[in-house]
């Protein structure tokens, strides 16, 4: 079995975990290689791949029913994507919010109906709490929160970074599968200045740099435009709540508030990291889950 083809099969077992089925032209954008192919190179591999393919559609053997799944999910993602604009489009003129991107499942339009919306949120320098503050304020008195037992279209705000964290290597695993496709999935919804994106991924170039073939995700029909002029005025009026001081008391403010839970385990692992710059609460991480469902998919092949 040739080099392309074993990437052919990792990149569809990473994908497979999810029950989705790609295309030839979204194998050759997120194909887990060293080496840089040509799609003419992936298209020829993939067939004599020990793969099979429906409607376009490229799987693993026997997964046929996936492709269904897909297009179900696809319309039902189009709802929760419609909400979730709804909530960023507020969320856009909290001030110093630089980057707001849809993560996960919801990215590629794949989310379960019973699953929340997940958000990754980029803001300034010092700014974390107060943005923090402002945003679950709004979520709570305009959205629907998580809670146990209720998580459909709930708007998660779990992962906060500030532009001195946006290098995402302190959150990530050895040889983190889920992390290196959670940053080439991830869609940016809005951009504050349009260079955002592409500074998170440079910053985090390490993750993706096993996807020669990976393209900036640009949906430019989804994308969020505010007024910025009005956006100014905001962050002039609280420019203040950014000072160290201040911003220090806002942070422990809200540590006095966590669940029991999170103060218990905060910062013992990667998966719940709390500080003035950072914020992830992933208390349900499935990354290590993930890494060996899909080793042990590719192995049962290769």
């Amino acid at each position: 079995m040739d080099v392309c083809t074993i990437s052919i099969i990792k990149t569809l077992s990473y994908f497979d975990i999810f029950d989705y089925p790609l295309t030839s032209w979204e194998i050759h954008t997120f194909l887990l290689s060293d080496t840089r192919y040509e799609y003419r190179d992936v298209r020829s591999a993939l067939l004599a791949a020990p793969v099979e393919q429906k409607d376009g559609f490229y799987f693993l053997p026997g997964r046929a029913g996936i492709v269904t799944m897909r297009h179900k999910r696809y319309i039902s993602n189009i709802f929760k994507m419609r909400k979730a604009r709804r909530a960023i489009l507020l969320w856009a003129y909290v001030p110093f919010v630089r980057m707001i991107a849809i993560c996960n499942n919801l990215s590629f339009f794949n989310a379960k109906k019973e699953s929340d919306l997940d958000m990754f949120i980029v803001v300034k320098k010092q700014a974390l709490p107060i943005v923090r503050l402002l945003t679950v304020l709004i979520s709570v008195a305009f959205f629907k929160r998580p809670r146990a037992g209720s998580f459909e279209d709930a708007l998660c705000l779990s992962f906060f970074v500030d532009s001195s964290h946006i290098s995402l290597k302190d959150v990530s695993e050895k040889n983190d599968i889920y992390m290196k496709y959670w940053v080439a999935t991830s869609l940016p919804l809005y951009d504050s200045d349009g260079n955002q994106y592409k500074t998170f991924l440079k910053a985090n170039s390490f993750f993706i740099s096993e996807f020669q073939n990976f393209v900036y995700r640009n949906a430019s029909e989804l994308n969020i435009k505010i007024n910025k002029f009005v956006k100014k005025v905001f962050e002039f009026i609280f420019l203040p709540v950014t000072y160290e001081f201040f911003s220090e008391k806002i942070f422990k403010f809200q540590k006095k508030r966590l669940p029991k839970r999170l103060a218990e385990t905060m910062n013992t692992s990667t998966s719940i990291m709390i500080t003035p710059s950072i914020f992830k609460t992933h208390v349900h991480d499935a990354r290590r889950s993930v890494q060996k469902q899909w080793e042990k998919r590719y192995n049962a092949i290769v």
